[in-house]
């Protein structure tokens, strides 16, 4: 995974399974949007795991 700053974007770049590359380019508030339900999804897989 990397993460780069283009102006006033973040760039998100994820390896792909199979080879390829994605790179997803967010604005202020849709960064603020995954951020958040990363952090969601975050809090739920550690409630998983302590069960």
């Amino acid at each position: 995974m990397l993460v780069r700053v283009i102006d006033d974007l973040a760039g998100l770049a994820l390896s792909l399974r199979h080879g390829s590359d994605l790179e997803v380019v967010l604005g202020l508030e849709d960064l603020e949007k995954v951020i958040e339900a990363l952090q969601t999804a975050r809090l739920a897989v550690r409630a998983s795991n302590t069960r």
